[in-house]
């Protein structure tokens, strides 16, 4: 149990830097900017 913790922690760790960056390397490749949510307009 005690060695199960540490090897719990560093393999979240270890795919958690893969995992980031398929998403950000996605958001580039979609161009999911926040000009596509800027749908309200401002009207007085």
């Amino acid at each position: 149990m005690v060695l199960l913790i540490p090897f719990i922690l560093d393999g979240s760790d270890m795919l958690l830097r893969p995992f980031k960056s398929i998403l950000i390397a996605l958001l580039y490749h979609l161009n999911a900017d926040d000009s596509c949510l800027d749908t309200f307009s401002e009207e007085d």
